[in-house]
C-alpha cells in the first residue's frame, strides 16, 4: 500500500515522509484516534516507504520487490500484532498472531479501515473479548530481536494497542532501547485506555476524523457510486471510512428521508404502519440497524445546530438542509436532546446483540412521548 492508496491524512503523510527522509523518524509512535480513520493503511504505507528500494521524496515506487511484498503482507521484515482469542481443541496455542495471519491478510486486503468488531466477527464474534496475551508479547520481543532478512529495517505494527494489559510492561525495555533499524507502530483507537508506561514512551501522533472529500472519493471507487451518491453518503459517516463503506453496502444513502417518515410514525403512532416499520427494520442486518442509528444521531446533532448555531455550514446538501430545518423547527433543544439519548440507548442493544423489534418498538414509543412531550 503506497501514500497514494490511502485517503486523507495529506499533513501527517507528509510529516511522516519527511521524518523519515530527515533521519528523524522516531522509533516508537503511537498512531490515534477514531475508529475507521485510516490509521492502519498509514502504517502499512510508512513501512512499505521505508522498506522501498526505490523510494521518493513523495511516495514508495509500488514495482520493487519489497512493495510487491508488502503489498501482499508477506515482507519477511514486517510484522502484525494484534488482538486474538483461545479456540478450544485446536492442540496449538491460539492467542498469538501467527496463529491467525492467513484471516488478518485477508482481511487487510479486503478493506484496510476496519473496526475491532469487524475483525472479531471474523475470528469468532464480535461480541466475544479478544486481547493482545501475554504469549503475544513474547512472541513481539522474540521476532523483533532477531537479525533483519532483507531490508536494514524491521517493523512491527501493534492494531488497538489499548488491548495490551499488564503484561504489555514487559515490552518497556524494547520501547526504550529498540534493536537498531526497528520501529515499533502502536495504533489505538482509545489511546487514553493504553497502559501509562507504554503511552509515555512513544510518540503520540493523533489522526482525526478523515476528510469527506476522502471518503466520498474511496466510496466512489470501491463502490461505484454516482459522484453526487458519494458526496450524500459521506458526511453521514462522520469522519469513519468503514462506516461509510457499512451505509454504501446497505444502500441508505436516502437515510434522511429514512429517518423523517420515521419521526413522523412515531409523531402520529398509528398501529399498523409502526408494526410494518419495525417488522421491516428488524429484517435488516445488525450493521445496517447501526447505520441507521448512527445516521439519525448524526442528523439529530445538525438539526440541533440549525436551530441555535445560524452559522453552521452543513456538509449536506441543500434540499436535505432544508429536509431538516423543516424538521428541527418543531422540536425545542430537550427534545433533541432526548431524542439523541433515546438512540444512543439503542445503539447499546442492537451492539449487545438485543431483539431488534423490541429496540425499535421501545424506542419509537419513547420517541413518540418525546415529540409530543413540549
Amino acid at each position: 500500500m503506497q501514500f497514494g492508496d490511502v485517503y486523507g491524512h495529506d499533513d501527517i503523510k507528509a510529516a511522516l515522509k519527511d521524518q523519515y527522509i530527515k533521519g528523524k523518524l522516531p522509533h516508537a509512535m503511537l498512531f490515534a484516534g477514531p475508529a475507521g480513520n485510516g490509521k492502519l493503511p498509514v502504517a502499512i504505507a510508512l513501512a512499505q516507504y521505508i522498506h522501498c528500494i526505490n523510494r521518493n521524496d513523495n511516495d514508495s515506487c509500488g514495482v520493487c520487490s519489497s512493495c510487491v511484498k508488502i503489498r501482499n503482507l508477506a515482507h519477511p521484515d514486517l510484522h502484525f500484532s494484534f488482538p486474538t482469542i483461545n479456540t478450544k481443541g485446536s492442540g496449538k496455542p491460539t492467542n498469538i498472531s501467527s496463529a491467525w495471519m492467513e484471516q488478518w491478510r485477508t482481511a487487510l486486503q479486503e478493506i484496510p479501515y476496519m473496526h475491532y468488531t469487524d475483525w472479531m466477527s471474523r475470528i469468532a464474534d464480535e461480541n466475544k473479548q479478544g486481547n493482545i496475551s501475554r504469549n503475544e508479547v513474547h512472541q513481539i520481543i522474540q521476532k523483533l530481536s532477531l537479525r533483519t532478512y532483507e531490508s536494514a529495517s524491521k517493523i512491527m505494527i501493534i492494531w488497538m494497542a489499548e488491548y495490551l494489559q499488564e503484561e504489555g510492561n514487559l515490552l518497556l525495555k524494547l520501547i526504550e532501547e529498540p534493536p537498531e533499524g526497528t520501529y515499533l507502530i502502536l495504533i489505538a483507537d482509545r489511546p487514553d485506555d493504553v497502559l501509562g508506561t507504554i503511552l509515555s514512551r512513544c510518540q503520540l501522533i493523533r489522526f482525526g476524523m478523515m476528510e469527506d472529500e476522502g471518503i466520498a472519493r474511496g466510496i466512489q471507487q470501491d463502490f461505484n457510486l454516482s459522484e453526487q451518491e458519494a458526496r450524500n453518503l459521506a458526511p453521514l459517516a462522520e469522519g469513519d471510512y468503514m462506516t461509510a463503506r457499512k451505509l454504501a453496502a446497505h444502500e441508505n444513502s436516502d437515510i434522511i428521508n429514512d429517518f423523517i417518515g420515521w419521526m413522523r410514525l412515531c409523531y402520529k403512532v398509528e398501529a399498523a404502519p409502526l408494526v410494518d416499520w419495525v417488522e421491516e427494520m428488524s429484517k435488516r442486518g445488525r450493521e445496517a440497524q447501526k447505520q441507521f442509528v448512527q445516521g439519525s444521531q448524526f442528523l439529530l446533532r445538525e438539526a440541533l445546530h440549525f436551530q441555535y448555531n445560524p452559522a453552521h455550514k452543513s456538509r449536506l446538501e441543500e434540499n436535505e438542509v432544508e429536509s431538516l430545518k423543516k424538521f428541527s423547527q418543531y422540536l425545542q433543544f430537550d427534545q433533541l436532546v432526548r431524542l439523541q439519548e433515546q438512540l444512543e440507548e439503542d445503539y447499546r442493544y442492537i451492539a449487545r446483540n438485543g431483539n431488534p423489534k423490541v429496540i425499535f418498538m421501545t424506542s419509537s414509543l419513547s420517541a413518540h412521548k418525546i415529540l409530543k412531550d413540549r
